[in-house]
């Protein structure tokens, strides 16, 4: 070994030495992590019916336990989401906007009016003086006042006719027609003027929440009828101006009328944001409706058709014998694997001298390899429940799947490295390990037990790369046996089935093959192991050091050589 190297293992021999600390924790830490990626499966219990199946014995209950009643729930959340009132937002303050709006816009022009005619009375007074500052002052006037009308329109919000801006000029902005104008806006605000009040009167049975969007404080109201809508406000304010406007005049009647319905706005506005939490919220806060079942009750009787309520219960009824099932199983799966481990150490590891300055390197390579394939095992169950809704045009379940996962590999490894010997007891930790993923099944128990066994069997003495690929053919064939015979016991022969298990068992055992090979580099870098393989590598005369030892002394290579074949 060069000097690289020896710096690379140097720190992992020392960390993995002869301690039997280091061993133990090695095995307990197997255990455990091998007891994390079943626990999944082990919650997961198959219910003995399912909607529709016909039972075949009397269930009754054990023990007294709750179960929801998901239509009573659905219900009473129904009814909390109904009893909600939806939100409307008041803008109390657009009245107040408004209001002084227009009188900054009246208060501006009649400021106007009142400055030309204290002008006027001046011209009267010195008319020598003023005359020639009055010359062409009509023109300027006009202007001002046409500009004045713009600065009228963007401060009250509302276009103005010309006309209806003429009245107002002849009566010079009046602060009577202002408060006139005011007091019939503010009439008409006050009362609520709504988008929609064929919407708002969806709800008139129960009501609606009014909340003012300022201060935030809430009111319910059922008398919806009295809010006006956009249409009814404006024709509201020629009903409630008419007593305020008598003593008018018909067209300054009609101006103020028309300019008080542009300037009505609606100040009630449907908030479907804040209602929707509301009912949402609502919905959240009823909790789960529960029914007693008591001791002997009797949950399904033989003959009857199974029904969703009573599939319910049989679901409540198991909640606790579960937990208590699957921390029994939970003990007993830690209690299997590690007697399996501990009787793998002892039979082969603490009995074997050679190896006894390596064990925890070995053990560290034995945990390796098993938390490998069963993270593959796991990935490849999780994968292949997706194989039953694949778009194909035969009809394939996720059981045929499960035969091309290359665990076998992980035994093939094992007897490369430390022998047949304990490839074997590697093969029943993954097939058992595999077994309980796949929901405790013996079939997937013994197929893996048997490929995993003759896969280590047939990668024995390799010598060339060559015997992976014949290793892996081997095995697919053995694979296709065993779905035959699996299939014949369990009684699964089934057309297009039986031919997709076929193909996948098959490509599994080949998968198995490549799997090997690719892997085997691997190990035998990071864990320092020297194959036959590795040693026939060695021995190419395409070596540097060979070839330099052939030209430097050659009647050392050639003794050396005469040695190593003897």
């Amino acid at each position: 070994m060069n000097l690289e190297e020896n710096i690379l293992f140097t720190p992992i021999k020392k960390l993995f030495g002869t301690s039997d600390y280091v061993r133990w924790g090695i095995l307990i830490g197997i255990t455990i992590i091998f007891t994390i990626f079943l626990y999944p499966s082990l919650i997961i219990k198959e219910q003995p019916y399912k909607l529709g199946d016909v039972a075949e014995r009397d269930i009754k209950a054990k023990k007294d336990f709750l179960v929801e009643d998901q239509d009573a729930t659905a219900v009473t959340r129904r009814q909390a989401v109904e009893n909600v009132l939806t939100v409307y937002d008041h803008d109390v303050t657009r009245v107040i906007e408004l209001t002084e709006n227009i009188k900054a816009a009246f208060d501006d022009l009649r400021s106007f009016f009142e400055k030309m005619k204290k002008q006027k009375i001046e011209e009267k007074l010195h008319p020598e003086s003023a005359l020639a500052d009055n010359i062409g002052d009509k023109l300027p006037v006009q202007e001002i006042l046409l500009q004045k009308k713009v600065d009228f329109e963007e401060k009250t919000g509302v276009p103005i006719s010309d006309g209806a801006y003429k009245i107002l000029e002849k009566e010079a902005f009046s602060r009577d027609i202002e408060i006139l104008i005011i007091r019939i806006l503010t009439e008409i605000l006050d009362n609520g003027v709504v988008t929609n009040k064929e919407l708002l009167l969806r709800e008139i049975d129960k009501g609606i929440t009014l909340r003012d969007i300022h201060t935030k404080t809430e009111e319910s109201y059922r008398d919806l009828k009295h809010f006006y809508g956009l249409d009814q406000a404006k024709t509201m304010v020629r009903i409630i101006g008419q007593p305020m406007l008598k003593n008018l005049n018909y067209n300054l009647r009609n101006m103020i009328v028309d300019f008080v319905q542009r300037l009505i706005q609606p100040n009630i506005t449907l908030n479907r944001s804040e209602t929707e939490e509301r009912k949402k919220r609502a919905a959240q806060e009823v909790g789960p409706v529960f029914n007693t079942i008591k001791a002997g009750e009797m949950l399904l009787r033989e003959g009857e058709r199974v029904t969703r309520v009573q599939l319910l219960k049989l679901e409540a009824s198991q909640i606790r014998k579960l937990n208590k099932d699957v921390l029994a199983s939970c003990i007993g799966l830690t209690m299997l694997i590690l007697c399996i481990l501990l009787t793998t150490y002892i039979i082969y590891m603490h009995h074997q001298k050679s190896a006894l300055l390596d064990n925890n390197k070995n053990l560290l390579f034995i945990a390796s390899v098993l938390i490998t394939f069963f993270f593959m095992a796991k990935i490849s169950a999780s994968l292949s429940e997706s194989a039953p809704h694949s778009n194909t045009p035969f009809p394939m379940l996720a059981s045929s799947v499960y035969l091309g996962i290359p665990l076998a590999s992980g035994a093939m490894i094992v007897c490369l490295f430390m022998g047949l010997e304990l490839a074997i007891p590697v093969a029943m930790l993954i097939a058992v390990g595999t077994g309980v993923i796949f929901q405790n099944r013996f079939d997937i128990f013994i197929y893996f037990l048997l490929n995993g066994t003759m896969a280590a069997y047939w990668i024995q003495n390799c010598r060339e790369r060559k015997v992976f690929v014949k290793a892996g053919i081997k095995l697919g064939f053995l694979n296709v046996i065993l779905v035959v015979a699996i299939n014949a016991y369990m009684g699964g022969f089934s057309g297009f089935q039986l031919l997709w298990n076929w193909a996948f068992a098959f490509l599994g055992g080949i998968g198995a093959g490549i799997v090997t090979a690719g892997i085997v580099p691997l190990v035998e870098f990071a864990f320092d192991y020297t194959t036959d393989i590795k040693l026939l590598e060695l021995a190419n005369l395409d070596q540097p050091i060979l070839r330099r030892l052939m030209i430097e002394a050659p009647g050392t290579y050639h003794h050396s050589v005469i040695v190593g074949t003897m």
